[in-house]
């Protein structure tokens, strides 16, 4: 008896066949895992836009008080600045008029200073030792 096999085609153990179908399992696993992700990308764009809007909201809150802040110093300076003007102008009256009453002690103290000032600055060349 002369029994004959049908023959089966032969497989490439580690072959073409195999590589066909780790690629196909492969592209399968990345499809599956962009889907994951873009799932999960909607649920983080959600949470980090949450966490920020409170930074944003602080941030405003903090930028407000630091306008407010900027306007009431502003204020105080225009304020100061007013007041300084005003009682600058009323000093320079009051001197003017001693000056005006009074004209010889106020030159008298005047050269007194200035002699005083030659004094001290001449003074300090004097005691350089001079070496020759």
């Amino acid at each position: 008896m002369n029994y004959q096999t049908p023959e089966r085609p032969k497989e490439n153990i580690g072959g073409e066949g195999m590589e066909h179908s780790s690629a196909e399992k492969m592209n399968k696993a990345l499809a599956l895992l962009n889907e994951v992700a873009k799932e999960k990308k909607e649920e983080l764009n959600q949470l980090i836009s949450e966490r920020y809007s409170n930074i944003k909201e602080m941030m405003d809150e903090a930028t407000e008080s630091f306008k407010e802040t900027l306007e009431k110093t502003k204020q105080n300076l225009g304020e100061a600045m007013a007041s300084g003007e005003k009682k600058l102008k009323e000093m320079s009256v009051t001197f003017d008029k001693k000056i005006h009453d009074n004209p010889w002690t106020y030159l008298a103290l005047t050269a007194v200073g200035f002699f005083l000032y030659g004094i001290i600055i001449g003074g300090s060349g004097r005691s350089i030792t001079k070496y020759k």
